[in-house]
């Protein structure tokens, strides 16, 4: 952490503002995992529910399961923050 301090617009308090040095990527790889468990707790239950309550799985459920693969293979949406 840098030791400057900062005001947020309409406050009187200070701030320290982190150094963009130190930024490792963990968060990134955290939300992007969290994305995709959540992605794929969704689209499950939707692949369910058209399975076996409405006993139909149409075109779109598939491509949506195609669309969560190759998400889940290329590691996400934040996937540029943490490759070197």
């Amino acid at each position: 952490m840098s030791n400057e301090t900062a005001l947020w617009p309409g406050s009187t308090l200070p701030m320290t503002l982190p150094d963009p040095s130190e930024f490792d990527g963990t968060s990134a790889i955290a939300v992007a995992g969290v994305t995709i468990a959540v992605s794929t707790l969704f689209v499950g239950l939707r692949f369910w529910s058209r399975a076996v309550i409405l006993r139909r799985v149409a075109l779109e459920d598939w491509l949506i399961l195609s669309a969560l693969v190759c998400l889940s293979r290329r590691g996400g949406p934040f996937t540029p923050f943490w490759r070197n």
